[in-house]
């Protein structure tokens, strides 16, 4: 059972000019998404998730505000090496 807190880091493309104040678009194709989820009784799982759109709200150079938009159907485990377990563990996420 996992938290109900999951961590996400994102690393994506922009548009090329940054226009202050102006929201940008991410580019789904060009971006990624990487996730951990804690155990509730220790240890942890990882993976990545697609973008399914995003943008977001700068201020010079500072991110204040956005949206991202991940399809869950993309979800992928990458610690499991049993296939038996990571396709439990991904339909438990799905899910």
């Amino acid at each position: 059972m996992f938290k109900s807190m999951i961590s996400i880091a994102v690393a994506g493309t922009l548009v090329s000019s940054l226009a202050f104040g102006k929201d940008l678009a991410l580019s789904p194709e060009k971006s990624s998404i990487a996730w951990e989820g804690s155990k509730v009784v220790g240890g942890s799982h990882n993976g990545t998730i697609g973008l399914a759109e995003g943008s977001l709200k700068l201020d010079k150079e500072k991110v204040i505000g956005g949206e991202i938009v991940i399809d869950m159907k993309s979800i992928v485990n990458e610690d499991l090496s049993d296939p038996k377990w990571n396709k439990k563990l991904v339909d438990h996420l799905k899910s």
